[in-house]
């Protein structure tokens, strides 16, 4: 699926950040890892599925509270942070079945699905990824109305009617 016109014209602007490396690349180089990148990005934003969790194979070191994790098949792009693990709490965006249907919904055209409520409790990541989603459409399409909201669910439905 070729990138909408908008978008072509953010990865052009986007310039060096394509090339940016912690290393003296030569052109060539350069040029190479800017296709790749340019790649990735086309294939990044084809869903919000693949965005959150995108794999950057062109990296493959974060920095973390001071702290180097390395990632030898690719850094992820999209980090969390898992409130019941003291030991190492900075995590990829979990690759689970209920986000990528939850996700769908959030992106489906489909008029029954123009609003999504969704019950929830702590360590679902809804509004993480709710937002997240919201972070996706503002990178890769021009324009988009986004409303997250926090309500009751008798507020909720109410909205609803």
């Amino acid at each position: 699926m070729p990138l909408s016109s908008a978008t072509e014209k953010r990865v052009k602007a986007w310039g060096r950040v394509l090339t940016k490396s912690d290393h003296d690349l030569s052109e060539n180089m350069a040029d190479e890892l800017a296709k790749e990148r340019r790649q990735l990005i086309q294939r990044w934003g084809q869903h919000p599925w693949y965005w959150l969790t995108a794999i950057d194979p062109t990296t493959t070191e974060i920095v973390t509270s001071g702290q180097v994790d390395y990632y030898p098949g690719g850094r992820p792009l999209i980090l969390t942070t898992d409130e019941r693990d003291d030991e190492k709490p900075i995590k990829p965006y979990p690759n689970k079945e209920y986000l990528a249907h939850f996700v769908d919904l959030l992106v489906s055209p489909a008029p029954e699905r123009r609003i999504v409520l969704m019950d929830k409790s702590r360590q679902m990541l809804v509004t993480t990824t709710c937002s997240l989603v919201m972070d996706w459409f503002c990178r890769f399409y021009q324009s988009r109305r986004c409303l997250l909201s926090k309500t009751k669910l008798d507020d909720s439905v109410e909205v609803a009617r």
